[in-house]
Formats: structure tokens, sequence, C-alpha cells
């Protein structure tokens, strides 16, 4: 599914604003149609408060539209508003196709934080250790694929021999 991006979403009460100078009405005569009070109106058009499915009924009734038109106004806009949250989500998201991070804080190769920033500056530092070039076998009839797993292996193994004292490895001439 393509997500489009909406450059700009406005609160209903822009729209109400639109609908009563179209109709030569106050926010006053609306409120007395609708039979609220002028304060609810008001916060409404103000931005202060949302539109409810009961209000969207009574907007519906009085400007002779749908229901589900201001219920969709109000979610376009709730949905523009949250727009930096869901960025914070898809970072997340994406760090943790890369990586299982909770197999990754339980074995103690990374902390475990809230901080995102720092949760993906210690991903991003593990595998660093990456090796591009990898031969190894699995049993199976097709050739193995590098899982995020088996990558995390391949950085954990790296940086373990890095530790370990050994000699080259050489073969003599027979």
């Amino acid at each position: 599914m393509e997500n489009k991006i909406v450059a700009e979403s406005f609160p209903p009460g822009e729209f109400i604003k639109d609908e009563l100078e179209a109709r030569g009405w106050t926010q006053g005569d609306l409120a007395n149609i609708m039979g609220r009070q002028d304060s609810v109106v008001s916060a409404i058009i103000n931005g202060k408060r949302s539109v409810s499915p009961e209000i969207a009924s009574e907007l519906a009734s009085a400007f002779g539209t749908g229901a589900e038109v201001w219920m969709n106004i109000q979610a376009g806009y709730d949905l523009y508003s949250k727009k930096e949250q869901d960025d914070t989500v898809s970072r997340r998201a994406k760090l943790f196709a890369l990586a299982p991070i909770k197999d990754m804080i339980r074995r103690g190769w990374i902390h475990a934080s809230d901080d995102l920033d720092t949760l993906e500056r210690e991903v991003t530092e593990f595998l660093n250790e990456r090796t591009t070039a990898v031969s190894f076998h699995k049993s199976g009839a097709s050739p193995p694929e590098m899982t995020p797993a088996s990558v995390l292996w391949l950085c954990r193994a790296r940086k373990l021999a890095r530790g370990v004292q050994a000699a080259k490895f050489f073969t003599s001439p027979l």
C-alpha cells in the first residue's frame, strides 16, 4: 500500500467558518440550530475541541451534508497532527526489521533504551562489524540467505575473534 503525503490538513473549524460565512450565520446561530451552548461551537471552530460523532451528525443536519464529511475532516486533521509520532514508530519498525533487538538486549550486546536515537546508534555500531563476503553451509536445497539473525551472529563472532590471539593461517606447499 502506498502512503500518500498530505501537504496540509485543516481542522474542522476552518470548514465550519466557511459554511457559516456562506450562509451569513454567526457562531451563535449555529449553536442555536444545533441546540448547543455557544462555547461548544466556539471551541470546535477554534480547534480546542474535536468533532464527535454526535456533533458531526448535528453539523451534517445543519449544513445538509453527511456526518461522514465532518468525521473524515476531523480524522484527517488528527492524523496530520500526529505525523511526528508516526515518524518515530516508522523508525522503530525499521530498526526492529533490521535486527532482533530484544535478543541483542537479552544477550547484552546492546543496552536497553527508551531513547530511539541511542538504540539506533548502538545497533549501527554493532552492525559495523558486518562482513560483506561470507561463506557458510546450511543444510537444505536452496542457497542460504543472510538473515538479520545470521548477520548479528557474524558481527558478534568478529568482535570476539578480535580478542583471541592466534597465529595467521597459511597453507604450506606440498
